[in-house]
């Protein structure tokens, strides 16, 4: 009886511990990668919702963090050269180098409400030399650990070149999305 009455507390923590929760969702599974000059890719289009399971109004720095991981071939030591690059959240096309750590990043999501987002993401390779050979399978998880030193957007000064960072008292925790598994289909 003991036994049963610690596994119930340990549980309804773990469970009451989840404030703050994320999940993703993909159209389809597999995309095709194509170099051409007018189209450079199909874009994958991903859908990341954020979940405030309070009671109260949570105000959270969300960026389109993924975290990619490399399945196939056996290869896994090659995850660290991918990147998924935003081209399009909301609607809004997005600079081909997405300005991180904005004053625009920080949400604010009502008690029991959840805030989505819908992105097209293209997966590229800016590590030296050509990317492994083939169709490229992997595991996507958005992944993004919030401390009280991450929670900054940046300003620049308005007579020089200078950036400073202002921080911000805002949600602090790990996100960590389920995992999605996505083919890149190369362009042979």
């Amino acid at each position: 009886m003991k036994t049963i009455v610690i596994l119930l507390f340990a549980v309804s923590v773990n469970i009451f511990s989840q404030d703050v929760t994320v999940k993703i969702s993909a159209n389809k599974s597999e995309y095709r990668k194509i170099y051409s000059l007018n189209e450079n890719t199909d874009p994958i289009l991903i859908t990341y919702i954020l979940y405030n399971n309070t009671a109260d109004s949570v105000f959270i720095k969300f960026e389109p963090f993924f975290e990619l991981n490399r399945s196939s071939d056996g290869h896994e030591g090659y995850s660290h050269c991918f990147r998924m690059d935003p081209v399009n959240i909301n609607g809004e096309n997005v600079d081909r180098y997405f300005k991180y750590n904005q004053y625009s990043s920080f949400v604010k999501v009502a008690p029991n409400d959840s805030m989505v987002y819908n992105g097209e993401f293209d997966i590229y390779w800016p590590c030296r030399g050509a990317p492994p050979w083939g169709d490229w399978k992997f595991n996507v998880t958005y992944r993004n650990k919030l401390t009280k030193d991450e929670n900054y957007y940046l300003v620049n000064s308005r007579y020089t070149d200078f950036t400073s960072k202002e921080f911000i008292n805002a949600w602090e925790g790990e996100l960590v999305s389920n995992t999605l598994s996505i083919t890149i289909l190369r362009d042979k």
